[in-house]
């Protein structure tokens, strides 16, 4: 009886032994595939964040290289309106 228990007993141990591999096994994939999915997303969301800066970036060249020519078809206008603005400007300040 006491061989049958101990050999239960090794055998119980065994199985746990096994049980604790699988599951460190199963962490490490987890973790593996968790790791990926992570460094998936954070690329995706850079390359995104890449074209956005990209886009805006030719947005505010096209906006300036408009301004400039509206400035240029319009000296007087434009002189105008920047010391009418600055006039402005320099009474919202001055309160």
């Amino acid at each position: 009886m006491t061989r049958n228990l101990e050999g239960e007993f090794d055998t119980l141990k065994d199985d746990f032994t096994k049980v604790r591999s699988d599951i460190t096994a199963l962490k490490d994939s987890v973790q593996g595939y968790a790791t990926e999915t992570v460094r998936a997303k954070f690329n995706d969301g850079k390359q995104r964040f890449d074209q956005l800066t990209e886009s805006a970036r030719y947005k505010s060249r096209a906006q300036l290289e408009d301004l400039a020519a509206e400035i240029e078809d319009r000296p007087l206008t434009s002189i105008l309106v920047a010391f009418g603005a600055g006039v402005i400007l320099g009474r919202l300040f001055y309160r």
